[in-house]
């Protein structure tokens, strides 16, 4: 079974900005780019420091359209030099 055959659904290139505010939505802990997108996840890339099991709120900004706000937990962490990407399931509420 190859890597993708192992994901929940299919992932999507995007290039949105995202902003990582505490799992409650209240304070902005920092802003990041969003690279994929499933109905299931996303791979995001910040500067932020995570760990894995962390909650956050992920507010997709769409430009002129409305913002998207996506409740999910960071379930992998890879860390390059000065930022980290950031693999995330959505939560369903």
């Amino acid at each position: 079974m190859d890597k993708q055959d192992e994901r929940g659904a299919p992932r999507k290139y995007a290039d949105y900005v995202v902003e990582f505010y505490d799992s409650e939505g209240f304070l902005l802990l920092g802003v990041g780019r969003l690279l994929d997108l499933s109905a299931t996840g996303a791979l995001v890339e910040s500067s932020l420091r995570l760990t894995v099991e962390d909650k956050v709120l992920v507010r997709l900004r769409r430009g002129r359209h409305s913002d998207v706000d996506l409740s999910a937990t960071v379930v992998r962490v890879r860390h390059k030099a000065s930022t980290a990407t950031y693999g995330l399931r959505f939560i369903r509420t």
